[in-house]
């Protein structure tokens, strides 16, 4: 490819008194890709990453250079583009950094045409050290004008953190539990991992060989996406951590590290399990681990997960994570958000997550009260596929403690990742949390006769006549619902036991289920439209727990329409005279009438 140096002048970079020259762009050309708008918007297939824009076939002699310069190549990709960066050799991040004071100086925010430009810049700099040299001061200190002379100071450092979406698990040993290597002969450990994922149910993005791969035996990286990004340096750590528990035996120790980069490998490990291709949702992840702890350490896993708790920040409910979805209309997120705790990041993504103190969810919410002497703070981060939906939000409300303590006298310490990766030394706290445990009770209701549930919900009369093979979201919701009336967890299970239709979800542990959602206080599911086909004919309230067993209280049952004040009161005035006329009364307009 042929590029004039005028070209530069296109992005952003003002090239004074040089002559046109034809330059051989090298096959290492920098990608870019800023393919939607990073404030606003993400999808199911969205992948948030930092990439390096230089090709590797072997792991970098300089990793500092790339740590440091990665964090200004921001991109959102597909799944597909994501496997294909790695295979062409370029190394990425899951994590995103910004200087966001920069951006906001410079282009009025984080905005997508901001980082397109930054991007770009960086890339083609990097590019022109190599292939231009004489011009590299005057093309520098151009840039520098262009942007009034602000430095982009991006670090990878919690103190620009603004989100995680992708991590990694690199596997290149086994140990025992005293930590001797037992590491099994090449060809044996992926089928090992593979079916520590799906016996955990763990979705997985995708598996691929990374470059040391066989010449040092057997060496491979599993990619890990949640289904919303993370936008808590504390909680994505915890991520982090939970990896290393589930998959203690081959963890690699720079994994737990949020600003962990990964280089690329030589190719693709192909799957076809349902699981792989996926991303996991958030609860289902913490739900996973807490599963792991029981089968692992028995009647013993509660100090497991108070040690878990200690390390991450992440408050225990009745011996889960305080971990659940909730359900908000616009007006309760405009109320919840105007005393939302001001963080380095609020203004990313805002319409995606904010925190609230536990004060202001308890004064909001009043069904439960949090653990008072401690301050604790909620963090709501939405899930993508219910954004488009104007009229009700789902929510992710994780609650953390926010008091920390350091483990040692020095606020940071240094840590240097694993010596066969070759990187640099980084910097990070040492953080431990205290302990919060919640104890909250379940409240059930009674219902008299189950015949007049299924009359009341034609839903619940779907799945227990067998009527109609019902997708496991549907029953996941219903299920929600029925763990709040007496008697019903046990019907939903022996129903899912007896009827054939519903033989495909024998497999699936839906007594965890219950027990996890119970513990965790999951409220019920919504009766709209985004679960339950009759939502539009059904008359129902607010679910289907209220609905068949209605407690004391006001329900909206359907969405206001506000009219004018006049018209109102025209159709009162025709409302009671209809009603006074149909009792036989003598309405005054009609005696005077008669009169005159």
């Amino acid at each position: 490819m042929i590029l004039e140096i005028d070209y530069l002048q296109g992005i952003g970079v003002r090239v004074k008194n040089i002559k046109k020259v034809d330059i051989t762009l090298s096959t290492v050309f920098p990608i870019s890709g800023m393919k939607v708008r990073l404030t606003n918007e993400w999808g199911a297939d969205t992948i948030f990453c930092s990439i390096f824009p230089e090709q590797f076939t072997q792991k970098p002699e300089n990793n500092g250079y790339v740590m440091e310069s990665i964090a200004r190549f921001p991109n959102i990709l597909t799944l597909d583009q994501l496997k294909e960066e790695v295979i062409k050799g370029r190394t990425f991040i899951g994590a995103l950094f910004f200087d966001i004071d920069f951006y906001k100086q410079l282009y009025g925010g984080v905005t997508s045409l901001g980082i397109f430009m930054q991007s770009n810049q960086r890339a083609y700099l990097m590019w022109a050290r190599r292939v231009y040299r004489d011009f590299m001061a005057e093309i520098s200190q151009d840039i520098l004008k262009e942007n009034n002379y602000l430095i982009n100071n991006v670090k990878m450092t919690q103190d620009y953190f603004v989100m995680l979406s992708t991590f990694g698990l690199d596997v290149d040993h086994k140990h025992n539990e005293k930590g001797e290597d037992i590491t099994p002969p090449y060809g044996e450990m992926y089928p090992e991992v593979r079916q520590r994922i799906i016996d955990c149910g763990l979705n997985t993005l995708f598996a691929y060989k990374t470059f040391s791969d066989p010449e040092k035996g057997e060496r491979f990286r599993i990619v890990f996406k949640t289904d919303v990004p993370i936008f808590n340096w504390d909680l994505a750590h915890s991520l982090l951590l939970g990896l290393e528990v589930i998959f203690n035996e081959y963890f690699d120790s720079a994994c737990k590290n949020v600003n962990r980069i990964f280089h690329g490998g030589s190719s693709l490990i192909e799957e076809k399990h349902p699981l792989f291709g996926t991303p996991v949702e958030l609860d289902k992840f913490f739900r996973i681990l807490v599963q792991y702890f029981k089968d692992k350490y028995k009647s013993n896993y509660a100090k497991y997960l108070e040690k878990f708790a200690r390390d991450t920040g992440l408050v225990i409910r009745n011996n889960v994570f305080a971990i659940r979805t909730v359900e908000l209309t616009d007006e309760q997120v405009q109320e919840l958000r105007k005393n939302e705790i001001d963080t380095y990041n609020k203004d990313f993504m805002k319409d995606y997550h904010f925190e609230i103190s536990a004060k202001e969810h308890n004064d909001f919410f009043k069904e439960e009260k949090l653990y008072e002497n401690v301050e604790l703070y909620y963090i709501y981060i939405e899930q993508f596929h219910d954004f488009v939906n104007n009229s009700s939000h789902i929510f992710y409300e994780i609650c953390m403690t926010k008091a920390l303590q350091t483990k040692s006298n020095a606020p940071r310490k240094k840590q240097k990742s694993n010596a066969s990766d070759d990187i640099e030394e980084i910097e990070i706290e040492q953080k431990e949390y205290e302990v919060v445990k919640e104890k909250c009770k379940l409240e059930t209701v009674k219902v008299k006769d189950w015949k007049e549930v299924e009359e009341r919900c034609q839903l619940y009369k779907d799945f227990t006549t067998g009527k109609r093979e019902m997708h496991h979201d549907e029953l996941y919701k219903l299920s929600l619902s029925l763990m709040y009336i007496n008697g019903g967890t046990k019907r939903f299970i022996d129903t899912i036991n007896s009827l054939p239709i519903h033989s495909k979800e024998l497999e699936k542990n839906w007594e965890g289920y219950f027990d996890y959602n119970k513990r965790a206080n999951y409220f019920p599911a919504n009766c709209d439209k985004k679960f339950c086909p009759y939502a539009d004919s059904c008359n129902h309230l607010r679910n289907m727990r209220d609905t068949v067993a209605p407690r004391n209280g006001i329900y909206l049952v359907r969405d206001m329409e506000f009219v004018e004040l006049s018209y109102i009161e025209k159709q009162l005035e025709e409302e009671l005279k209809g009603f006074y006329r149909k009792e036989g009364y003598l309405l005054y307009e009609q005696i005077r009438k008669r009169k005159i």
